[in-house]
């Protein structure tokens, strides 16, 4: 990522111009445009091939159904609409996700007996397999509990507002 001249300074925009920073960005925006297009269109083709009877629904077929039955509002292209919900998505899922991993292995750094216990997991579960699949994550259930006590230690992001007393308690007591 390129720091942008144009975002800070409107009248030297003509320097991401010439750095290639604008043509890089609607290079990536067309690939992005593409991308939803591909997963927007097989989404249609399932759901037309299903008759819309499904055991799991998942987000892109529940919004693909309010289409369908005309529930958006808008007269913008409803493409272009789930391609927005879509894309706020994930980009509200990315930080998060890579908040938690940073506070996992900040945890992990500082407890490395569960760090250990967690690579010996790991290793057995996945072996000598390149990548590792749902099934395998499933079968990790000490790994699931470290990542849940991570998340509870430092929430990516605050479920409720902090609270304090107003003078000093005893509790228990």
């Amino acid at each position: 990522m390129a720091f942008s001249v144009g975002d800070f300074y409107p009248c030297f925009r003509w320097i991401d111009v010439l750095r290639g920073i604008t043509g890089r960005l609607k290079e990536t925006l067309e690939e992005l445009h593409c991308f939803f297009d591909k997963v927007i269109d097989e989404h249609k083709v399932v759901l037309e091939s299903i008759e819309g009877e499904s055991d799991m629904e998942v987000f892109m077929d529940i919004l693909l159904k309010l289409q369908k039955d005309g529930m958006f509002d808008f007269e913008l292209c409803q493409d272009n609409l789930i391609k927005g919900i879509l894309l706020d998505t994930f980009v509200g899922g990315s930080e998060t996700t890579s908040t938690g991993m940073d506070w996992l292995m900040a945890e992990l750094l500082r407890n490395p007996e569960v760090m250990k216990k967690v690579q010996e997991e790991v290793r057995r579960v996945v072996g000598k397999k390149p990548k590792m699949d749902m099934n395998d994550i499933n079968q990790m259930d000490y790994l699931k509990c470290v990542m849940k006590e991570t998340l509870r230690l430092h929430p990516p992001i605050p479920l409720l507002v902090p609270r304090g007393t107003s003078k000093t308690i005893e509790l228990g007591g």
